[in-house]
């Protein structure tokens, strides 16, 4: 966990605090960018503006945009295609 053990205090927290509010059940989720972290099961791969190769066997995200991050006036989007095919793609992954 990043930070340590000051890591592991913050996402326990997350956790116990959605159990609580939610009845018993735990409905928060912790992303990671470290690949190892969601193969030993702490937390949801959060590959940022990428995608796989291969096929996981645990969900994943990506979070990316048609553009760039922000507006720009003239800049040029992803086309309907694009987005749709790069869509499938990572659905097909066990993506999101």
């Amino acid at each position: 966990m990043p930070f340590e053990e000051y890591g592991y205090s913050v996402v326990s927290r997350l956790y116990n605090t959605s159990i609580r509010r939610n009845g018993g059940s735990n409905e928060a989720v912790y992303f990671s960018k470290a690949r190892a972290r969601q193969r030993a099961g702490l937390c949801v791969l959060d590959r940022e503006r990428g995608v796989l190769d291969d096929i996981l066997p645990r969900p994943w995200q990506t979070d990316t945009c048609i553009g760039n991050w922000h507006y720009k006036r003239g800049m040029k989007y992803k086309s309907p295609k694009m987005v749709v095919d790069m869509l499938v793609d990572i659905v097909s992954k066990t993506g999101t």
